[in-house]
This record gives C-alpha cells, structure tokens and sequence, in this order.
C-alpha cells in the first residue's frame, strides 16, 4: 500500500508559485521522479495482488473438489465449482484486496498525469516570460497626449490604441516612457 503521507506531500507541491517559477522548474523532475516511483510501486503492489486472487482460486477450486461436501456440493460439476469459488471468502478477501490496490495504482497514475500538465505548465509560464509577457507597457510622449486627450483610463487606451499605432509605425519606438498614473 501507497503511503498517504508521500501521496499528501507530492500533492501539495503540484502548484505553481509564480513568484518562484526558477524553483519550481528546478525541482519539477524529482518530483515528477518521485510520483513515478509511486505508481510503479503501486501498480506493482496490484498485480501482485491480482496473482494472489488467481492462486486464491485455484487453492480453493482444488480445496472443492477434494472436498466437495465440506461446500455443500453433491454434484462437483465445473459450474457449481465455479460459482461455490466465487462465493468464498477468501477469494472475495482477496479480490478486494486487489481492487483497493488497482485503485491506490490508479490514484497514483493521476498524480502522474497531473505532474505531466505541471511540467507543461512550467514550460508554458517560462516561454511567456522568455517573451517579456509580464513586462510594463511603454508608450512614447505623443501615446499619453492621446491618452488625458481621451479621458479614458491608462488600460483602456493602451488596449485599444498603443499596440495598434506601434504596429502600423505612427508611435515612434523612442523616447519611451512609463505611463504611471496619467502623468
């Protein structure tokens, strides 16, 4: 069995800081390392349990034939074997057994999957910092003219007319200046 407080630890450092996105990509394959390790162990620990269901079976479908009255059979036909399998409690024990560990496998294979989106996370975040996505606008002298000329508020005119002018080259890409406060 998985041990909670790994599935707990690795858990809580699934998200990203924004603030320390270095770290976080940093440390981003030994955790991804470790959640990988958990699964493996886990999907492991259930098909050993699954082959522990198999040998249940057969012990007790052998047990049944020897035995076939220590069951309440009379007649041991491969059906009733089967279905007088089917109903003891060991082999339900052990079936249970190894759907409580097919599942902890499955949790652990979510864990991983989610690491996976992380990285993708982290590769998507380093390439829109690589690209100054977070950087302060700057606009030029005649960009805060136009903007107390309109009376709109900083953000709205930098939406609407800054990117559009510099695109087609009216505002010139010197004297570049903070646009702070309408000054």
């Amino acid at each position: 069995m998985i041990d909670p407080n790994v599935l707990s630890e690795l858990r809580a450092k699934l998200p990203i800081n924004m603030q320390r996105l270095h770290l976080d990509a940093e440390n981003q394959p030994e955790l991804m390392c470790m959640a990988i390790e958990v699964e493996a162990e886990a999907r492991y620990e259930a098909k050993k349990a699954k082959l522990a269901v198999e040998v249940c079976k057969a012990e007790v479908s052998n047990d049944i034939r020897l035995y076939p009255e220590k069951y309440g059979l009379t007649k041991t036909t491969e059906a009733a074997i089967e279905i007088t399998v089917l109903k003891d409690l060991r082999v339900i024990d052990s079936q249970t057994r190894f759907l409580d560990l097919e599942r902890e496998a499955n949790m652990a294979g979510a864990l991983v999957q989610a690491y996976e989106n992380r990285k993708s996370m982290l590769q998507l975040e380093g390439q829109l910092f690589i690209s100054n996505y977070w950087n302060e606008v700057k606009i030029s002298d005649v960009g805060i003219d136009k903007a107390k000329q309109a009376g709109r508020s900083n953000v709205e005119y930098q939406v609407e007319n800054i990117r559009g002018e510099r695109v087609r080259g009216k505002v010139p890409p010197a004297n570049k200046v903070l646009l702070k406060n309408g000054k």
